[in-house]
């Protein structure tokens, strides 16, 4: 082994990593995580709760809310695949980013209305809905009304207006990072 081979023996490792491929697949391994992890949260809440829960419309709540938490496993799969499929850009953290924000945003959005449609339904069918009503929601109880089915629509409402306004909020950022490497391409393609 001659001595300068002693010295660079890492660089091949460290040329991949600078073109991205193994940061590229360990961030879409992270993302797979993320998935099964909630996957398996909304199993757990599912098994755990489902005995527990004291009448129809807080068993159709937990339903909605577990099964929603599942489904949540699949933004962050797809987010995954993309990705794994993406070329080698000269910034390739910056789409993994992007990738992030949308998928925590999508995830916060699709959460967000499935809660506004489990509360519907406790607001409904629960005799404690009540009670329950303080897990869902930030919303002061003062703003909700005595009408049980008035105050369900409207704690529906007000979860599908969050979940808009949240998903659009994490998209503007997902996009505003690539703004701003497309600003960086231009300005480089000017000036060369």
């Amino acid at each position: 082994m001659r001595p300068e081979s002693f010295f660079t023996f890492l660089f091949p490792l460290i040329e991949e990593f600078s073109k991205g491929k193994p940061i590229k697949n360990i961030m879409a391994l992270i993302f797979i995580i993320i998935g099964i992890v909630l996957f398996a949260s909304g199993v757990f809440i599912l098994v755990n709760f489902w005995s527990s829960a004291p009448d129809f419309g807080t068993i159709l709540g937990l339903l909605i809310l577990s099964i929603s938490i599942m489904l949540t496993f699949q933004i962050w799969f797809y987010r995954a695949s993309e990705i794994y499929n993406l070329n080698y850009p000269k910034y390739f953290m910056i789409p993994i980013v992007e990738k992030f924000i949308r998928a925590l945003g999508e995830s916060i959005a699709f959460l967000l209305l499935a809660n506004g449609i489990a509360g519907m339904f406790i607001f409904w069918f629960s005799k404690y809905a009540q009670e329950i009503y303080k897990y869902l929601t930030l919303i002061p109880s003062f703003f909700i009304p005595e009408n049980t089915f008035l105050a369900g629509l409207l704690f529906l409402i007000f979860n599908v207006l969050c979940s808009i306004i949240i998903l659009g909020f994490y998209y503007l950022i997902a996009e505003l990072i690539i703004i701003i490497v497309d600003i960086e391409n231009n300005t480089r393609i000017k000036h060369s």
